[in-house]
């Protein structure tokens, strides 16, 4: 369990030193690099219950929610090479800040109820025992579901510790945790994934054993130094300075704070930010803006523009809220994850047209220009696309292996197979198919109603030197465009070659986002209802597709299995 002092934070000097932020007021306090306050505190959303921490004992860290990477200078040579010093400073320096992020552990514990829904079977102050499924090395609260919460039968668990402090054990290397305590590793209440609540209250009730033995002599007391509000947002007050329009932020991990906030411009202020793990955001007091821990727009809440880059199921319910209040969407892929999130959001547009601006950087890469230049096309004629995309492989508890993210075709391939609709100006799609190897990757195929075929070759197997990869190939007429990594361009027809350049890899995502605030701006309406629904239904279908094929699949493996044992 213990790798090195990176992994062990206890071995750091003043690490359970308690450190004021400086902020206005003290918010809640995590064990991550410090036991240090300015955090907030969970969104508690209906059917969770918040406690306040009594005691706390971490059971395993969780290695596998995030890519691992290396401390290699090497790695930062090669993303100089492909991005630039200021991309490249940006992207460690994101990464730097997100060390207290990744560190999350399985832990369980004694608390009092602080707050609950009305009917709960739980009362305020309640004593309960819980299991905190992925969490920092302790929080002061924390909001859980009440699957994982259990009313204590033992008072005695709690007896004599000050309410000043939360008695904090760690797990030894050599301690063993049952494999159905471990069943839980990793689950969010985001995820899609269902809860067994009879075996979760059967391993609360061996946890609450547990803890009635529970030695102390090896156990630290976590200082609080008093009681601290409930503060799920700073409610920070926007600067009465700002001119321009006022924009909110959903999502606060690498892609935002590396290539959206760099990006905008001088009239378009961030006031906000949503980031449901307070561990993301960090102590909240140096921000310039308001932050919360919500992971949708409170009611109160009014901006002229979304920014939308949180978990991939929330993009469209929060893009529809701002549609319909008369606000800019700008929503990273995927848009929809969903047939009925998609009929949400052509509804909204019908009724607010213009508003959306969807985040595929493809579109906008100086590349397109030239392809179709060189393939010597007009609008709506066809251009054949095939590629080949390498993706970094996931962790075992990453997000993106989420039910609710679904597959990498909708988290991922919509990428290309919206580029593909885009270069044939969105014409009707006439068939699609995809399936799925016995070793994971995905080969989708769709063809045009004006006759242009689309492939691509979803793998995570090969090298991740640097990162996702790629190889693109249109095709029209006599003539080939290869393109690779988003920045290589090589045109050739049957007699000679047309053209070679390259371009900056992050050239696209630049281009979009100067052309979507020129568009705000100016009032150039964003993305059409056509091209919102034929690219969505297309991932989607695809999507079913896959879906309908993994279950035949599985049912012929099972087939097998029972006539092999027979």
């Amino acid at each position: 369990m213990d790798r090195g002092p990176e992994d062990n934070p206890s071995r750091w000097p003043g690490y359970f030193e308690n450190r004021l932020s400086g902020g206005y007021c003290r918010l809640m306090r995590v064990l991550s690099r410090y036991w240090e306050d300015g955090y907030l505190d969970y969104w508690r959303q209906a059917g969770q219950c918040r406690i306040k921490v009594r005691v706390w004992k971490t059971l395993a860290p969780l290695r596998d929610m995030y890519p691992a990477r290396r401390k290699d200078w090497r790695v930062v040579s090669r993303y100089l090479r492909e991005m630039g010093p200021k991309q490249t400073l940006r992207k460690v320096v994101s990464r730097l800040r997100e060390r207290p992020r990744d560190c999350k552990y399985l832990a369980c514990g004694v608390g009092e109820v602080l707050e609950c829904d009305k009917g709960s079977r739980f009362q305020r102050g309640q004593p309960v025992v819980f299991l905190a499924p992925r969490h920092p090395k302790c929080v002061e609260r924390l909001s859980l579901r009440e699957s994982f919460v259990r009313p204590s039968e033992r008072k005695g668990i709690i007896d004599g510790l000050c309410l000043d402090d939360i008695l904090f054990v760690e797990t030894g290397r050599d301690e063993w945790v049952p494999s159905e305590w471990l069943d839980f590793a990793g689950w969010s209440e985001f995820s899609g994934s269902g809860v067994d609540t009879r075996k979760a209250q059967t391993v609360l009730r061996q946890i609450e054993e547990d803890l009635i033995g529970l030695d102390a002599s090896g156990a630290v007391r976590l200082s609080l130094q008093g009681s601290s509000p409930v503060l799920e947002t700073d409610a920070k007050p926007c600067r009465s300075n700002v001119a321009g329009l006022k924009a909110v932020l959903f999502g606060y991990g690498s892609y935002p704070k590396s290539v959206i906030m760099p990006n905008l411009p001088k009239n378009i202020s961030l006031t906000k930010v949503h980031e449901i793990d307070p561990c993301q955001i960090g102590p909240v007091d140096s921000f310039p803006f308001s932050s919360d821990s919500s992971a949708f727009p409170r009611p109160s809440e009014k901006f002229d523009v979304y920014l939308i880059a949180g978990f991939h199921h929330t993009h469209s319910p929060i893009a529809v809220h701002a549609v319909r209040n008369g606000a800019f969407a700008v929503v990273e892929k995927p848009v929809v994850t969903t047939f009925e999130q998609l009929e949400d959001l052509l509804e909204a547009m019908d009724q607010a047209p213009g508003r959306l601006f969807s985040g595929f950087h493809k579109r906008y890469s100086r590349l397109n220009k030239l392809a179709i230049e060189d393939l010597n096309v007009v609008p709506g004629e066809p251009i054949s696309y095939h590629c080949i995309v390498h993706e970094v492989k996931l962790p075992a508890f990453h997000w993106y292996r989420w039910p609710n993210s679904r597959s990498r075709i909708v988290s991922n391939g919509c990428h290309w197979l919206d580029h593909f609709l885009f270069l044939n100006d969105f014409v009707p799609v006439r068939n699609y198919d995809v399936w799925q190897a016995s070793n994971g990757d995905i080969f989708a195929t769709a063809e045009l109603s004006n006759g242009a075929s689309f492939s691509m070759a979803l793998t995570d197997h090969g090298s991740s030197r640097i990162g996702v990869q790629e190889h693109v190939e249109l095709r029209a007429k006599d003539t080939t465009v290869c393109i690779g990594n988003r920045s290589h361009y090589f045109a050739e027809n049957s007699r000679r070659v047309i053209r070679r350049c390259k371009v900056h890899k992050m050239e696209g995502h630049r281009n979009m986002y100067r052309a979507i605030w020129r568009s705000i701006a100016t009032g150039i309406p964003g993305d059409s209802r056509e091209s919102v629904e034929r690219s969505c239904r297309l991932v989607l279908g695809l999507e079913e597709k896959l879906k309908l094929r993994r279950s035949e699949s599985a049912v012929a493996m099972g087939s097998a299995g029972l006539k092999s044992r027979s």
